[in-house]
């Protein structure tokens, strides 16, 4: 869709580029030329040269970000070998990722996260665990709302992730550790805040690792106990300044070979008014003149 959207504005902005292409020409060329005043010849040179820099800058600033070539794609030959090797690790570490689950204790999750959201406003976001599985100690000092509550494996250290997934919808900073010590006489708690930057149906994940030991007791390793795809409705109230940010480099020339023909074509009507204005009184003063004359001579 942003594809579609910057070749519409590529478009757009040839389009503009000759129509104020014919404009000046029209305008300044046929009236200048026949008048050859040097003034207007000056005016004539100026507005080449601002013409020839909005040409220019999109081209160099805009274009060359816009127009990608895509990448020829050569498919590499498999082989029968290398993809059941994979496959033979693939399955013992999901065995022994079960295996490893097993020895986790249950533990419940309670999480919130807006639902809908504006843009550029700042919104909480909150996690809380527990190997308890009862409700007073997994909300101890934390008010139940809207939380949503699931039961989940975990082991004495967790780590908890909220993920863009695009990095481009949300800001999103977390306020505490992302890995903490879990037990079951008291909760743990991780909040976020959270600031939509584009408007939209966006997605979030909240992903719930636990740290475990390997076979052999040498070194630790994240299991991942559970993972939340959550729907986020951003609405569209300020997005426009996110436009504006986006496609400023689009807009910028647009708008000005639409505001010169305009202050053109304006300062040509006013010019005409002003022209007839003096017209009238010069021709009102010399019609007096004349009626004065004639009173006069009576």
């Amino acid at each position: 869709m942003r594809d579609i959207l910057d070749f519409i504005l590529v478009f757009l902005v040839i389009g503009a580029y000759v129509y104020g292409a014919y404009l000046l020409g029209k305008f300044l060329f046929s009236r200048a030329l026949k008048q050859k005043k040097v003034f207007n010849i000056i005016w004539i040179v100026l507005f080449l040269f601002v013409f020839i820099i909005m040409i220019l800058f999109p081209l160099y600033y805009g274009f060359k970000d816009t127009v990608q070539f895509a990448p020829i794609a050569i498919e590499k030959p498999s082989y029968n070998i290398e993809e059941l090797e994979k496959l033979r690790k693939l399955r013992e570490d999901e065995l022994r990722k079960s295996s490893i689950l097993d020895k986790l204790v249950k533990g419940k999750i309670a999480y919130e996260v807006p639902d809908t959201m504006n843009v550029g406003k700042n919104y909480k976001a909150t996690v809380i665990i527990t190997k308890a599985m009862n409700y007073s100690i997994l909300f101890q000092d934390i008010y139940q709302g809207n939380f949503q509550i699931e039961e989940i494996k975990v082991s004495s250290v967790v780590k908890v992730d909220l993920i863009d997934p695009t990095e481009n919808n949300f800001k999103v900073t977390s306020l505490n550790s992302v890995e903490q010590l879990v037990d079951e006489n008291m909760n743990t708690v991780w909040k976020w805040n959270i600031t939509p930057i584009r408007g939209g149906d966006n997605e979030l994940i909240l992903r719930v690792t636990v740290k475990v030991l390997d076979r052999l007791g040498e070194a630790y390793k994240d299991i991942r106990v559970f993972e939340k795809t959550i729907k986020v409705n951003v609405t569209f109230i300020e997005s426009i300044k996110i436009f504006i940010v986006d496609y400023w480099k689009y807009l910028v020339p647009i708008t000005t070979v639409i505001v010169i023909p305009l202050v053109i074509w304006g300062y040509k009507k006013l010019s005409n008014r002003r022209k007839k204005n003096a017209e009238q009184k010069h021709e009102q003063l010399r019609k007096r003149k004349k009626f004065e004359e004639m009173i006069m001579q009576r």
